[in-house]
């Protein structure tokens, strides 16, 4: 109830800021009296309009012609660096760094408690495991 009071109150004081706003409000200026105003005719006002365009357009072709000139530099970028990089270094990875993981049999050392069978196994000869292969121990 109070804060319909108050906004009752301010009610008077809101419509008077927006009408003082509202008669404040400039009028639009348009091309023929915005030419009119300056003292040039409409024709030094469309030579200055064909120059702006000009130049805009040149500009516009020389952003293309740099867009185009990037594009081709990071194309050969890619493909003279990038991808024989990437190729390089697979090549790295798989043929150096991986046969680091591989060890012979003879770094193979039998302890007594491995391999221990309380009884054999029901497949092969009983003591090969499920998954032995010439790659597994």
């Amino acid at each position: 109830m109070q804060a319909l009071m108050a906004f009752r109150a301010r009610a008077p004081l809101i419509a008077r800021t927006q009408a003082r706003n509202a008669s404040s409000v400039a009028k639009p200026i348009y091309a023929p009296e915005f030419s009119a105003m300056l003292g040039k005719d409409a024709s030094t006002m469309n030579q200055a309009r064909a120059k702006a365009m000009a130049e805009n357009a040149k500009h516009n072709a020389e952003s293309i012609h740099h867009a185009s000139e990037t594009t081709d530099t990071w194309k050969k970028i890619s493909l003279f660096v990038a991808i024989p990089g990437v190729f390089a270094i697979a090549f790295y990875t798989l043929f150096v760094m991986d046969h680091q993981h591989f060890k012979s049999e003879d770094d193979f050392v039998q302890y007594d408690h491995m391999r221990k069978r309380v009884k054999a196994f029901p497949w092969g000869t009983g003591d090969d495991a499920l998954f032995k292969g010439p790659n597994n121990y």
